[in-house]
């Protein structure tokens, strides 16, 4: 296919996508409830949701701007009766959250404390190619912690993993690369949901999980996350340690005697460009466990999750330090806030017109509360995972699929935090094609994986957490 035939598919693609939408949106103005049992708003509501599902997944309009169309689609539709109604999402403090926490890491990213923690892990691993795998994998389990972005993570080892690939004169597409890809990937984007604070889906799930009346503190967050999530995670990294048979390797160059007991010149220059000493560094660094702290001591002394990091923002702002500026204000990435508050929005009207009910009794009917409550935990979980599918963004899926897997499970009398947690993490870890999360975009752009690689991983990582979750379901929550 040439380029101008490539482009005129192209363009016919979306004016059919075009064509699709306005037929959706003309059904909604002159259709009444074709099905009995559902009124009209309900009606409206479930087109609402066909919309934005589609919007959101097919890159028809940049996504700041479907986040925006969708809110003026709820006033037509009636479905709020005021513009204030519509963006009721956008008073969150989750929202506002994962804005200030997303600044604080490109701040974190100016000073270089990326760059220094890198160094750090190849520096301590004395030249031992195992120990640089170990510091790897525990980096992986560990930064989600302290570096909230997935995307940041990834672009902080990247190069260095080609740089200890080069030195120790592997292939290009060597074991040792292919699996720290898919560690900083799939595996590390998988990891974010750890804490409550590891990005905007995790804050938008708490906030989900607030509303259906189970809040969530920094500290219980991670508590109730952290096993599934890190018994899957040791399961996935075993299963691809020796899927991408990096044994060999490790083998072949523990022959060759070559460690690397200082930095190449090439290494040196990008992880030791920022020193650890620096005035700014250790100013960020030291508001960063302060925030930790404050996020610990918040779980027991009622301070709001939001307080700390826009109390460190602001000095981070000050005179004499400005490591925060309008510039880097206007750089954010906007569509991602939109995005967000449109969805909370969005779910927040699908659970107040009834169509959650509704709709969870439809797809999820089929499941007799006779069964045992793992099968059904089990069952509700497949469906989960399906519908998972049709979204790439897991923020779109959550807004829509949690508040229905909630309905559904208090209809079958299961524990709705078992659900609502189990629902989080099928969401969260769906891996599968490069498609469904930023990280392994940019992961999968660079060449070194295959989509075979992510199909087979990312169906293990699911199977780790399935069984992971229910057996914590069962065992802790």
């Amino acid at each position: 296919m040439d380029e101008w035939t490539q482009r005129h598919y192209l363009l016919n693609t979306k004016w059919l996508q075009i064509c699709f939408v306005v037929i959706i949106f003309v059904t909604g103005l002159l259709s009444p409830a074709p099905v009995t049992g559902l009124d009209d708003q309900q009606w409206k509501t479930l087109l609402l949701l066909v919309i934005s599902i589609f919007l959101w997944s097919s890159n028809l309009l940049p996504l700041g701007i479907s986040s925006l169309f969708i809110i003026a689609v709820m006033m037509i539709f009636n479905l709020a009766d005021s513009f204030s109604s519509a963006i009721s999402g956008f008073i969150a403090s989750a929202l506002y959250f994962v804005l200030i926490v997303s600044m604080i890491s490109k701040v974190m990213v100016k000073v270089g404390l990326d760059k220094i923690i890198a160094g750090f892990i190849l520096r301590h691993s004395s030249g031992n190619m195992i120990k640089v795998l170990f510091g790897f994998i525990v980096a992986a389990m560990v930064l989600p912690i302290l570096m909230p972005s997935a995307v940041a993570r990834f672009r902080m080892f990247h190069p260095l993993i080609d740089s200890v690939n080069r030195f120790y004169d592997l292939q290009e597409q060597s074991s040792f690369r292919r699996f720290c890809n898919w560690l900083f990937s799939g595996g590390n984007q998988f990891l974010t949901m750890i804490v409550l604070t590891g990005g905007g889906y995790p804050i938008l799930a708490s906030e989900l999980l607030d509303e259906a009346g189970y809040s969530m503190t920094w500290v219980s967050w991670f508590l109730y996350m952290m096993p599934p999530i890190y018994l899957a995670t040791v399961v996935t990294v075993t299963f691809a340690f020796f899927y991408f048979g990096i044994r060999e390797e490790l083998r072949k160059i523990s022959r060759s005697k070559k460690v690397l007991f200082e930095l190449p010149d090439s290494m040196n220059s990008q992880y030791t460009e920022y020193a650890a000493d620096n005035p700014k560094v250790r100013i960020v660094f030291m508001l960063i466990i302060l925030m930790l702290m404050a996020w610990l001591l918040g779980s027991s002394t009622g301070i709001p999750t939001i307080l700390p990091p826009i109390l460190v923002l602001t000095i981070l702002s000050l005179p004499g330090i400005r490591l925060f500026s309008d510039l880097d204000f206007r750089n954010f990435e906007w569509e991602t806030f939109l995005l967000i508050g449109s969805a909370i929005s969005l779910s927040n009207i699908v659970q107040r017109t009834g169509t959650a009910d509704w709709l969870a009794n439809v797809l999820f009917g089929w499941i007799s509360p006779t069964y045992p409550s793992l099968m059904a935990l089990f069952f509700l979980m497949i469906m989960v995972l399906l519908l998972r599918m049709f979204f790439t963004s897991p923020t779109g899926a959550i807004a829509v699929i949690l508040p229905l897997a909630i309905s559904f499970g208090h209809t079958l009398g299961l524990p709705v935090l078992s659900v609502a947690l189990l629902t989080i993490l099928v969401i969260g870890s769906l891996m599968i094609l490069p498609i469904y999360s930023n990280t392994t975009i940019i992961a999968y752009q660079s060449g070194v994986l295959t989509m075979k690689d992510y199909a087979i991983l990312g169906t293990v990582l699911l199977i780790a957490i399935m069984g992971s979750g229910m057996l914590s379901a069962y065992y802790l929550w």
